[in-house]
């Protein structure tokens, strides 16, 4: 298998918390069948509440894979 790079989709969130969008994120590949254990990265443009060290997605305990 190689590694590959897509673009997923474009998709409402109706909570604009770190912790919504990575509810969003994540019920968006489990509908797709992605397991989350399969997700290697993820792109942004630096906003806080991607990146925030208190409640940014990429701190995030139920987003940050182990």
């Amino acid at each position: 298998m190689q590694p590959l790079t897509m673009y997923v989709n474009n998709m409402e969130c109706n909570d604009a918390s770190g912790k919504g969008i990575a509810a969003a994120r994540l019920e968006e590949f489990a509908n797709r069948g992605v397991p989350a254990q399969k997700i290697m990265s993820m792109g942004s443009d630096g906003a806080s509440v991607m990146t925030g060290k208190h409640n940014g997605i990429t701190h995030n305990k139920n987003y940050v894979l182990t």
